[in-house]
């Protein structure tokens, strides 16, 4: 991989890549889910997002990467709800 498919922030330079990252996420949030975190493998990730396996560590080096990057993911959708729902009440 070069540099230029990943930017210093971590995110995918292209928006094919974002797609794929977010695919892996969306699979993660699926597979964590439904078995927890200790049953889950990266394996049922990459098949549940419909990806070879070797493309889960294009973008994360390892199941708990990936399940720290869910949280904070879904940390960001939260606050951003609450935001949009306090501002409503003023």
């Amino acid at each position: 991989m070069t540099s230029s498919s990943h930017p210093r922030n971590g995110e995918p330079a292209t928006t094919r890549g974002q797609r794929t990252r977010q695919r892996l996420l969306d699979a993660a949030e699926n597979v964590f889910g439904g078995v927890g975190y200790g049953r889950a493998s990266i394996v049922e990730i990459t098949r549940t997002a419909g990806v070879a396996q070797g493309t889960f560590y294009v973008y994360f080096p390892s199941k708990k990467a990936i399940f720290v990057e869910l949280v904070w993911e879904l940390n960001r959708k939260l606050r951003r709800s609450l935001r949009l729902a306090s501002d409503g009440l003023v």
